[in-house]
């Protein structure tokens, strides 16, 4: 347990999370429309579920919920009964996450899952938000491929030529995915 996370932090459970699935955890929150945090990145998405507010004297809690999951950003405030609440809840396995500050940080499961299963549960949920997107990591890798195409179109040569063209084929294939 990392200090700041045992003297102040929230996160606590019964199994230890391998931290080496944060990249992959954080790539479906981007998926289904949150950063690494749990919160919304795009103010124009309409989410299937509800932004819903803990309040307390103590600093409210914002989270989200539908009929599938809960996704709650790690509380910054001093009120023990929402610090005890998990981040993550996945409602049809009862699977709870409990992170120190930003997904998988420090993270807890109240069950022994392995990495395959959690993959499963998040697909689970972007599901339930009926979101049909190009996948995140996707997106990102479009906008290397681009900036190469860029760099690419000064240039004038056979092999350019030949990688533009590919180029071009990937990023096509990147968007049907």
């Amino acid at each position: 347990m990392e200090l700041g996370n045992a003297i102040f932090g929230n996160s606590r459970g019964e199994y230890r999370v391998d931290r080496s699935w944060q990249d992959a955890f954080v790539y479906k929150l981007y998926d289904m429309g949150f950063d690494g945090y749990g919160l919304p990145v795009n103010d124009k998405q309409t989410y299937k579920g509800e932004f819903k507010t803990i309040k307390s004297e103590f600093g409210d809690a914002t989270y989200f919920e539908n009929d599938t999951f809960i996704l709650m950003p790690y509380y910054w405030g001093d009120d023990d009964r929402i610090c005890e609440l998990p981040n993550f809840i996945h409602k049809p396995t009862g699977f709870e996450l409990s992170w120190y500050k930003y997904a998988l940080r420090d993270s807890y499961m109240n069950q022994n899952i392995n990495f395959d299963k959690l993959m499963e549960i998040m697909d689970d949920c972007k599901r339930s938000l009926d979101i049909d997107d190009v996948p995140y990591q996707y997106k990102e890798a479009i906008k290397h491929v681009d900036n190469a195409l860029d760099i690419l179109q000064s240039e004038k040569s056979d092999l350019t030529e030949t990688i533009i063209e590919y180029l071009k084929k990937v990023k096509f294939l990147m968007k049907k995915w």
